[in-house]
């Protein structure tokens, strides 16, 4: 009985075909395996993992996309559902890409995208070739690690029915790169307010007027919420000798009246008004205000001047305060 456990101390409970030579085609065994892994495998494992950034000119990258409809040629389909890591919380997408020209009557691509827990947000990109898109996520969309997207398409084809080639998928657009960006960049392209006078006559989320800060009877000004901000402030002037009634500034997001307020004349004209938001335009991420006048006036038929604008306010900041 001695010998016997002695001889279980020496070999361990080591089975008898482990011993001597056994473990050294043992341990052989497990290193191939491992190299395997780190080695032969390693396009699988690149294919799966999630990053921040999809670069299609990258086929490993898209390879890992198979199925999603992102094909692995770069073309996306009329729909595609793409994962995301955001490890900094940035509220930037960005979405790089080619509206290729295919001959069809209307070649504008509207491009929606849908965020985990609701909520979306669109652009509508009206001329062929590059474009370079960015979307502002919402807050709560932000806050998390991993984001699940959702693409769709307006633009939709089938080469095949084009008579340009034999390929029978359903596409939209081709892609360049899709990924989170840092928000300096959207405080770069994003902008959360807007002061007057302008250097440029057409801009961006802009729309009715001019860059002196004059409007007609509406303006819709698109601000970009970065900070989370609940209210926006509109500064302005209106000439009290051509409203000689009661002057008003009325504010809507969509058809819902946000403010409607009379313009005090003991000011000489200038005002101040603020928007106070609710939740839902709060955490968009973006918000759209259509300013309308209660009247609009020529100066060149009231003999003031030259102009021929027909105008109402006179902008010098709109932004969130």
């Amino acid at each position: 009985m001695k010998i016997q456990d002695e001889n279980i101390r020496a070999n361990g409970f080591t089975p008898d075909w482990l011993q001597g030579g056994s473990t050294a085609f043992l341990i052989t065994a497990v290193m191939v395996l491992l190299i395997g892994w780190f080695g032969c495998d390693k396009e699988v494992r690149q294919r799966t993992v999630l990053r921040s950034q999809i670069n299609a000119s990258d086929t490993l990258q898209l390879q890992g996309l198979e199925g999603s409809g992102v094909f692995s040629d770069g073309w996306v389909g009329e729909t595609a559902t793409i994962a995301l890591t955001n490890p900094n919380h940035s509220r930037g997408l960005m979405i790089s890409g080619t509206n290729v020209q295919t001959g069809l009557k209307d070649e504008r691509l509207t491009l929606a995208v849908s965020f985990p827990g609701g909520g979306s947000d669109s652009v509508e990109i009206r001329g062929t070739g590059d474009f370079e898109e960015l979307f502002v996520l919402p807050v709560k969309v932000a806050e998390r690690e991993t984001l699940q997207l959702s693409l769709n398409s307006s633009k939709v084809f089938v080469p095949a029915k084009l008579g340009s080639s034999p390929d029978d998928r359903r596409l939209s657009f081709r892609l360049k790169k899709l990924g989170i960006v840092d928000e300096a960049i959207l405080e770069q392209r994003k902008p959360s307010g807007f002061a007057f006078p302008r250097e440029a006559e057409h801009e961006p989320f802009l729309f009715g007027v001019y860059k002196d800060g004059w409007f007609a009877d509406s303006a819709i000004v698109t601000l970009h919420n970065l900070e989370n901000k609940r209210s926006v402030e509109i500064r302005g002037f209106f000439p009290p000798n051509i409203f000689t009634k009661i002057a008003t500034l009325e504010v809507y997001s969509g058809s819902s009246l946000l403010v409607k307020e009379q313009l005090p004349n003991r000011t000489r004209g200038y005002f101040r008004t603020l928007v106070q938001l609710p939740d839902n335009l709060v955490s968009s991420g973006r918000v759209t205000l259509t300013l309308k006048s209660s009247g609009a006036f020529v100066p060149a038929e009231r003999g003031i001047n030259p102009d021929r604008r027909r105008l109402s306010y006179r902008l010098e900041y709109v932004g969130f305060k």
